[in-house]
């Protein structure tokens, strides 16, 4: 969903065990928040994260 009159969005990640550390979530949340900042022009992306999961932590702060 996006706010548009708030420019904002929201995004959350689930993935598999399998293909955990090979970089797929980085690059997809990399090209996500891209997109929303550089093509749709928005301002804010509020990320939801297993707090529990330091890998799932550390996702936002590669992409940005």
């Amino acid at each position: 969903m996006i706010d548009w009159d708030a420019k904002r969005t929201e995004m959350g990640y689930w993935l598999g065990s399998k293909f955990e550390g090979i970089g797929l979530m980085t690059n997809a949340c990399k090209a996500f928040v891209d997109h929303a900042f550089n093509d749709l022009n928005l301002r804010k992306i509020e990320i939801g994260v297993a707090t529990n999961n330091s890998k799932s932590r550390a996702i936002p702060e590669l992409c940005f």
